[in-house]
């Protein structure tokens, strides 16, 4: 089945490629910071706070959009601001949110609150994905001729297992 080729491309490309220094730097950061926005639902967030309008750039931006969107409608996911924040310097296109939203919803419960220890623990204990991971593992997921997917429901491209409904639903 689809679903299985789609999972085993996750399971076979282990994320291992460590935080560069910058990324540690906004880590730590992150870790050890009194803010408790840093822990709330990046949906919940308090508008008019100045963390806010801070990362307001950052979080409309039109991948990290995509990202949340996939969580939160598609995957049944809630993410932390600090959580956000640590993913999100890896989301250099829109296909890339999709991949690592994926990844996330096959690594963690449905329904659950994704915070900082839920990426350095559990999802990504050992590293994040490298690009040629990542280039990888889009090509691996578009539709192949034979994967008849007519009776799906396509949330976007029609080429990429990852855009259907069907493939997103926990068993």
């Amino acid at each position: 089945m689809n679903k299985e080729r789609l999972t085993s491309i996750f399971d076979k490309n282990r994320p291992i490629t460590p935080m560069g220094e910058e990324e540690m730097g906004i880590m730590i950061h992150i870790l050890m910071s009194k803010d408790p926005e840093l822990s709330c639902d990046v949906n919940d967030l308090n508008k008019e706070s100045e963390t806010y309008k801070q990362l307001k750039p950052l979080i409309d931006g039109f991948q990290m959009q995509i990202f949340l969107k996939r969580l939160e409608h598609v995957a049944e996911m809630k993410i932390s601001l600090g959580a956000f924040i640590i993913l999100a310097q890896h989301f250099d296109s829109p296909g890339i949110a999709v991949m690592y939203a994926y990844y996330l919803f096959h690594k963690l419960p449905k329904n659950c609150f994704i915070g900082v220890n839920e990426i350095t623990m559990t999802a990504f204990p050992f590293g994040f994905f490298s690009d040629e991971q990542l280039a990888k593992m889009w090509d691996e997921q578009k539709v192949r001729p034979d994967d008849g997917l007519d009776e799906y429901h396509c949330l976007g491209a029609h080429d990429n297992l990852l855009d259907y409904v069907e493939f997103w639903e926990k068993e």
